[in-house]
């Protein structure tokens, strides 16, 4: 069994290329940042997030601030603006962080 890490893909897994929108520079940023932000924000609490069953407001709005709610929501709704790639990034750092659940 191959347990992945913040450093291992499934492309790597399998030993296949990235998709070409995984190559966008763009994507690579917004990826990057999102893992740091989850890794620094989220990752150390989120047990007792799940113990008390709920994670506080202050988290939800520093989330929102980098655009990670409604990522592909247009802008004049609310959204970040995005597309499918960057919820696609962001449900695959929450599983590669141990997050997701």
């Amino acid at each position: 069994v191959t347990i992945l890490s913040r450093e291992t893909t499934m492309s790597e897994v399998l030993d296949v290329p990235k998709s070409n929108w995984r190559q966008d520079e763009e994507i690579q940023i917004f990826s990057d940042a999102v893992a740091t932000f989850f890794d620094k924000e989220l990752k150390p609490h989120v047990e007792s997030w799940r113990e008390a069953r709920q994670v506080p407001r202050d988290v939800w709005h520093k989330a929102g601030e980098m655009g990670l709610l409604l990522p592909s929501a247009p802008e004049e709704y609310g959204g970040a603006g995005g597309d499918f790639r960057h919820d696609a990034v962001i449900i695959e750092q929450l599983e590669l962080q141990g997050i997701a659940g």
